[in-house]
């Protein structure tokens, strides 16, 4: 009867990833070449299916199979962005072919990740008004065509990084509601407000923006009046996400010394919502994570004492004076041993209401929200 014991048998253990290439990089490639020749006629469906809808379908099985090894998409992920991008820009392509490439663009998103996209797409200055004029003209609410609208929107989160005043790229007879950075804040506005995934990214693009040097003091305090309007509101529900969200991106990408004077009207804020008796879990989870990064806030960045000092290595110019052999010795390093006293840090009376917050988000019966 051993041989029928099954402690003895031992189990094949599959291999979790076992792809070592992208090898069908060059069908990606071809897949988004052939949008060069899509037309703006909407032939009718065959069998319920239209003819993009099968290219879109195979590009989308092939890069999922890479979710668990996405880094093997980066040695062709610039010939691919680039091919996307050309279409986008070019004045020769119908909308239809530059929305299935947005719609390919997310895919390769999904996969590989946001942070990484964004290093490989164009942000010259020159791209910034074509991308924002693109963005302006679509509809917030054709569900059809969301891809487009998110891709953009990332987009412009790294073009907006430009390390100049925007105002010299607006024309000398441009009106004050016309501007770059006022088109700008009404687009982080605007899609704040929506449902789909572009809510995501319009609050990394508003944390991108409003913490420029030409925005934080002159639009970053209408923001926070204007969100904080929204969340205090009641019978809101959902409509809350899109600030929240916004506000937490922003204390997140924002230096600490710029976000200090808003601070204690934001948990104010917070604290006025009653935010526990929300029934929607992610309105909760969002308040623990705009009162934890306000706390941070609040609570000045300390180094320690205990940190590595790297000491001075200094050799004799002269060769003829350094040690050889057994006399080899290492210079002392002149390291000054003195007892470095604590810091009186002064902990700001808002902590306590913070801390208790926090306490209060642990007994949430939600698991995300604790």
């Amino acid at each position: 009867m051993d041989e029928f014991n099954t402690e003895d048998i031992i189990e094949p253990i599959g291999l979790g990833c076992s792809l070592e290439r992208f090898v069908e990089w060059k069908e990606i490639l071809d897949l988004v070449t052939s949008l060069k020749e899509t037309t703006e006629v909407t032939e009718q469906p065959v069998n319920g299916r239209s003819s993009a809808e099968k290219p879109y379908e195979r590009f989308r099985y092939i890069v999922d199979q890479y979710k668990e090894q996405p880094h093997l998409l980066d040695t062709y992920l610039s010939q691919i962005l680039d091919e996307i991008i050309f279409i986008v820009r070019g004045n020769n392509f119908c909308e239809r072919s530059k929305h299935l490439a947005f719609q390919y663009m997310r895919l390769i998103t999904n996969v590989r990740g946001t942070k990484v996209i964004l290093q490989h797409l164009p942000h010259s200055a020159q791209d910034l008004e074509p991308v924002l004029t693109m963005l302006e003209n679509q509809d917030e609410k054709d569900n059809n065509n969301w891809e487009t609208r998110y891709c953009l929107i990332l987009w412009l989160s790294i073009i907006v990084k430009i390390p100049f005043h925007m105002s010299r790229l607006d024309s000398n007879d441009v009106g004050k509601d016309s501007t770059v950075i006022q088109r700008l804040y009404n687009i982080c506005k605007k899609y704040a407000m929506v449902v789909d995934l572009c809510r995501d990214a319009c609050a990394y693009l508003t944390s991108q923006f409003l913490t420029r040097t030409d925005t934080k003091d002159c639009l970053l305090p209408e923001y926070f009046q204007w969100a904080c309007d929204l969340i205090t509101q009641e019978n809101l529900n959902w409509m809350r996400f899109g600030p929240m969200l916004s506000i937490a991106a922003i204390l997140k990408y924002g230096k600490r010394e710029d976000l200090l004077p808003y601070a204690p009207k934001l948990l104010k804020t917070m604290m006025t919502m009653n935010w526990k008796s929300e029934p929607y879990r992610l309105c909760r989870k969002l308040a623990m994570k705009v009162i934890q990064r306000i706390g941070l806030t609040f609570l000045k960045a300390r180094v320690i004492s205990w940190r590595y000092k790297r000491g001075m290595r200094i050799l004799p110019i002269d060769i003829s004076q350094w040690p050889t052999g057994d006399h080899i010795k290492t210079p002392a390093l002149n390291v000054k041993n003195e007892d470095e006293a604590e810091e009186d840090l002064e902990v700001p009376a808002e902590m306590e209401d913070i801390i208790e917050e926090l306490m209060q988000g642990l007994r949430d019966s939600d698991i995300t929200v604790r």
